[in-house]
């Protein structure tokens, strides 16, 4: 066993189970899977779960037992249980963190209080999130624990690289690409270091845009156009030479942003750069990568800032404007955000919502004017189909 080996995975999901669990376990360290779902619990319950593991030049099976679990709903103990973990590794939705705040302040406190160091590792898309969840925890924390933070909690950064796939977060039987080593701000509490698929860096927020833009961006862009064209999976989109040229665009405006914007050294650059496989494997389904286009099409996001970047320095900003209108026209019904963004379309028009959404300001008319037409565009062409 490591020394601090004790790991909570916050969040049960696909990404909790294929890819934190499916490392942490073989790596000696002590899991206990936390999440409010019962049935997550439930499932895993049965004592194991099964990952298929996708590299570039084969495939394996696994199975993974050895761990415990926690339901954080209906556990009384579960604010003590966590508090006996010195990592919090937490895979789950930014917007179900405001849920977590009052469990993850209580654990926090009594390892404060009994001077145990803890690691804090937030997993998710969203740009620099671990700031915010470290300013909601100080904010909950009292004074004189709050002096004491800094000395006991570290709240780290994260850039998931390594893509897990399932019917659903419930599932067990899940598969997962890994390909490329996922990233973690540098540790100064815990010893990470020979976790399989987990890489320390310490140019995590850098990376972490430059990822968002050249790989979430035309993955989103793939996404976006492929529901315009009435496709289910990734895959389908994939062999359409229209959603593929969008995304291509949105590649390439990306990489030039990343030239203008970032000075790295290649072998760091290297770290986000996924190798090319011959097929892909895994089948991806739209709804995942679609989802939440009020997050994704916002200012400091994959598609909408290399625009401005792109606008800026007179580049070709064409594909971006194509996914960004696509993004407008994505109404799945299960996706609240969607459904919340197509209201908000209905009841103010189009160019609003754009201009909210998306953020954008008078100076900014050029990229406005070109999402309008090409939405415009889309959406004739949707109505005659």
């Amino acid at each position: 066993m490591n020394q601090n080996n004790k790991v909570a995975v916050i969040g049960a999901g696909r990404l909790g189970k294929g890819f934190l669990g499916a490392s942490f376990i073989p790596s000696n360290y002590d899991v206990t899977f936390f999440d409010v779902n019962q049935q997550v619990i439930d499932e895993l319950n049965k004592g194991y779960f099964n990952v298929d593991i996708h590299y570039t030049t084969h495939s394996c099976a696994k199975t993974y037992k050895n761990y415990h679990t926690c339901c954080l709903e209906k556990d009384n103990n579960a604010v003590m249980l966590l508090s006996k973990h010195d990592i919090f590794a937490i895979s789950i939705y930014p917007e179900d963190f405001k849920n977590l705040y009052g469990i993850l302040v209580e654990a926090l406190s009594i390892r404060i209080k009994k001077g145990f160091k803890t690691s804090v590792l937030v997993f998710t898309n969203a740009l620099d999130y671990a700031s915010v969840v470290k300013q909601n925890i100080l904010l909950r924390l009292n004074s004189e624990l709050k002096k004491e933070f800094a000395n006991y909690v570290e709240v780290k950064e994260t850039i998931i690289i390594r893509s897990t796939f399932a019917e659903n977060n419930v599932n067990t039987e899940l598969q997962t690409l890994a390909i490329k080593n996922s990233l973690v701000e540098r540790l100064d509490f815990n010893d990470i270091s020979n976790v399989a698929g987990i890489e320390e860096t310490d140019n995590i927020n850098i990376l972490k845009q430059l990822k968002l833009y050249t790989l979430n961006g035309p993955h989103a862009a793939m996404a976006y156009s492929g529901y315009y064209r009435g496709y289910v999976t990734i895959n389908e989109a994939e062999m359409d030479s229209f959603c593929s040229d969008i995304a291509k665009g949105v590649s390439i405006l990306a990489n030039q942003v990343a030239s203008l914007k970032y000075n790295l050294p290649k072998t760091e650059i290297a770290k986000i750069s996924l190798p090319k496989t011959e097929v892909n494997p895994i089948t991806d389904s739209i709804s995942r990568v679609a989802f939440d286009p009020v997050r994704k099409l916002g200012k400091s996001d994959r598609l909408v800032y290399p625009a401005l970047v792109g606008a800026q320095h007179n580049l070709d900003i064409r594909a971006n404007a194509k996914a960004i209108a696509l993004g407008f026209l994505y109404d799945d019904a299960n996706d609240p955000h969607a459904k919340m963004m197509q209201d908000e379309i209905k009841k103010y028009g189009i160019e609003k919502a754009i201009i909210k959404f998306c953020g954008l300001e008078l100076a900014e008319s050029q990229i406005l004017k070109l999402i309008l037409q090409y939405y415009n565009e889309f959406k004739k062409e949707k109505i005659w189909q």
